[in-house]
C-alpha cells in the first residue's frame, strides 16, 4: 500500500489566548500535518484539554486508548456506571460531554484495570474506546483488536507530588504500550497512531519526559518562554494558562486571591513548573578549572570541573586521562559514583557552589536515588 505523505512544512498554530478554554483540535491536526507520532500538552486544571480531546474523537467517531495510572484510577472511573444507585454524579471522563452533547458514554469493566467506553444511548452501542491502567499493561499481551484506535491518550501523565510508589519506568511502559498498539500501521500506508499526553505542570522531570529524553528541551522552552516546539517527531505545547479568558474569572475567586503566589497556586493557576529548581542551571567558563571526573549516562558524557570548593558540570570534553570515569549504564559503577561524586555535589549544591549546564545533569546527579536503586 502506498505510504501517505505529510506536510512537514505545515505551520505550527499559535495558541488562541482570547478563547475561553483551550482546544486541542488545531494542535492535534498540526501534529498530524507535521508527521508527528506524539503530542504532549501541559496546561493547568479545568482548561479543556481532556474535554476537547475526547470531543474531537467522538465527533470523528475515532476510538481511543485512554490510559490511567493505576487500577484504582480505573475503578473510580467505572464506579458511577457500575453502582448508579450509590453515585449521583458521573465519574467518567466523558461526564461533561455527556451533559453538553446529550450522550451517555460510560465505562464498562472488562477486567481489573481495563474497561470499554460505550455510548449507552446508542442502539448499536457505539464504542468510544478502551481504558487501561498503565500499571497492569504488562499483564495483557497482543492488543491486536485495538487496530481501530486512532489515539493513545495518557491523561495526567505527570504525577502529583503526593502520588507514591510510581515506577520510574512508567514512561517506558507507556511507550511500550504505544508501540504494541501501533504495530505496522505506517508500513501499511496508514497514518501513525498518535500518542497524546495531557498533564498539569507538576514536575518537569517526569517519567515520560525522561523516557523520551526531552526534559532539557522543555526546560529550554521554559527559559525562552516558548509555548510550542517540535522536537524530533514530537510536538510539545506548554499553555500559559494565565492568559486564557477563563483565568480572568478564576482570578475573582477567594482561593486564587489567597494562594496565587504559593507554589501550589503557581502550578495550579499559572501552569508553572514551580516545584522544580532551575537556579543551578547555567553556563560558566571552565578556564582555570580542573576536571575531576567523567560520567556517562545513557548516550551522554558529562564532566565535573572543580576550582577550590566550586563545581561545574557540563559536556565540554576533557582530554585529561587521569580523571575518574563512571558509567551509570553499568550497575557496578552506581554506588561508587554516588559516594565519590554525587555526595560532594549535593553538599556543594546546598551551599550554592554548584552549577550545571543542563537540567538533566543536575537532576540525575543531585536526585540520584530517584533514577537508580542503590
Amino acid at each position: 500500500m502506498k505510504k501517505k505523505h505529510h506536510n512537514h512544512k505545515a505551520e505550527i498554530p499559535s495558541i488562541k489566548y482570547d478563547s475561553y478554554y483551550f482546544d486541542v483540535k488545531p494542535f492535534i491536526q498540526a501534529a498530524k500535518d507535521l508527521g508527528c507520532w506524539c503530542i504532549l500538552i501541559v496546561g493547568a486544571r479545568d482548561r479543556g484539554k481532556t474535554y476537547s480531546m475526547l470531543k474531537l474523537a467522538l465527533e470523528n467517531k475515532e476510538q481511543i486508548v485512554f490510559l490511567k495510572r493505576t487500577v484504582e484510577d480505573v475503578k473510580l472511573l467505572i464506579a458511577s456506571s457500575k453502582h448508579p444507585d450509590l453515585f449521583e454524579d458521573d465519574l467518567s471522563p466523558y461526564a461533561d460531554l455527556n451533559d453538553d452533547l446529550h450522550l451517555n458514554v460510560q465505562p464498562h469493566k472488562i477486567y481489573d484495570g481495563i474497561a470499554s467506553f460505550y455510548n449507552d444511548q446508542d442502539e448499536n452501542k457505539f464504542k468510544a474506546g478502551i481504558c487501561f491502567a498503565l500499571s497492569k499493561v504488562a499483564d495483557y499481551k497482543g492488543f491486536g483488536g485495538l487496530r481501530k484506535c486512532k489515539y493513545v491518550v495518557f491523561d495526567e501523565f505527570i504525577k502529583q507530588p503526593w502520588e507514591k510508589n510510581i515506577s520510574r519506568f512508567e514512561g517506558e511502559s507507556a511507550l511500550d504500550l504505544y508501540w504494541t498498539v501501533a504495530r505496522d500501521r505506517e508500513q501499511r500506508g496508514e497514518d501513525p497512531l498518535l500518542f497524546v499526553g495531557l498533564a498539569n505542570a507538576n514536575d518537569v522531570s517526569n517519567q515520560l519526559f525522561n523516557a523520551l529524553e526531552i526534559t532539557d528541551d522543555v526546560v529550554d522552552m521554559v527559559a525562552k518562554h516558548e509555548d510550542i516546539r517540535k522536537i524530533g517527531h514530537k510536538l510539545v505545547v506548554l499553555v500559559d494558562d494565565s492568559k486564557l479568558t477563563v483565568a480572568k474569572d478564576e482570578k475573582k475567586s477567594l482561593i486564587y486571591d489567597d494562594l496565587k503566589n504559593t507554589t501550589w497556586g503557581r502550578v495550579t493557576f499559572g501552569n508553572e513548573f514551580a516545584r522544580n529548581d532551575f537556579t543551578a542551571i547555567g553556563f560558566r567558563s571552565i578556564k582555570s578549572m580542573r576536571c575531576r571526573a567523567a560520567i556517562t549516562y545513557k548516550n551522554e558524557t558529562w564532566y565535573i570541573y572543580q576550582k577550590e570548593n566550586y563545581f561545574y558540570v557540563c559536556d565540554s570534553f576533557s582530554n585529561n586521562r587521569n580523571i575518574k570515569s563512571y558509567n551509570l549504564n553499568i550497575e557496578s559503577d552506581l554506588k561508587t559514583c554516588y559516594l565519590k561524586e554525587c555526595v560532594t555535589l549535593m553538599d556543594a549544591y546546598a551551599k550554592k557552589k554548584a552549577l550545571f549546564q543542563k537540567y538533566r545533569m543536575y537532576d540525575v546527579l543531585i536526585h540520584f536515588k530517584k533514577f537508580f536503586n542503590l
